[in-house]
């Protein structure tokens, strides 16, 4: 089955959510309340439709994912989701083990939800992974941004050292009474 929209979509400015859930009543009931809280719902019934939908639509805000699905299991497709679209997402599951509970913590889950769950209880929950992915995504840009600038220093940098060096141009810093004043004089 491929991914599909739940009902009309909210507004535009709307957040847009995938929701990856096996089972059809709890898939579908979820999505309906996330549609009236005001979210544009995107329905998947495992992680192959998820991935038709990751790769033909615009970028998500955040993915809602069991932990179980028939192929692969939302492990395994958050891993390949933060590796191929950096979305945020937060775990869905019937179960309350630990080590699933790590798994799932360790690839980067922002949250681990147990079923049954209601619709009332899990939007507080997006409204905060939203938060939190926004602060995710604005981090990787500041970090973008920073590389980029220490990479034009990088640059730059080495460019005044092959032009110094290629007009026999050296740096001799001298001492004022206050003040250190760098002074560009021919090599000698």
């Amino acid at each position: 089955m491929t991914a599909s929209t739940a009902s009309v979509p909210a507004s535009p400015a709307a957040a847009r959510i995938l929701l990856v859930e096996d089972e059809f009543v709890i898939r579908r009931t979820l999505a309906r309340g996330m549609v009236r809280a005001g979210f544009e719902v995107w329905e998947a019934e495992d992680a192959l439709s998820a991935m038709d939908a990751v790769g033909g639509q615009a970028p998500f805000n955040l993915a809602i994912l069991d932990v179980s699905l028939p192929g692969m299991s939302g492990i395994k497709f958050a891993e390949w989701l933060r590796s191929n679209a950096s979305t945020p997402f937060v775990m869905l599951s019937g179960n309350a083990d630990d080590t699933v509970v790590q798994a799932a913590i360790h690839c980067g889950a922002l949250s681990y939800l147990l079923k049954p769950i209601e619709v009332g209880q899990i939007v507080p929950v997006i409204r905060g992974a939203l938060a939190r992915g926004e602060d995710i995504r604005q981090l990787r840009e500041n970090q973008r941004q920073i590389e980029h600038a220490l990479q034009s220093d990088r640059c730059t940098s080495m460019a005044i050292g092959v032009l110094m060096q290629r007009h026999a141009l050296g740096i001799s810093m001298t001492v004022g009474p206050d003040l250190r004043q760098g002074v560009v004089l021919p090599r000698e």
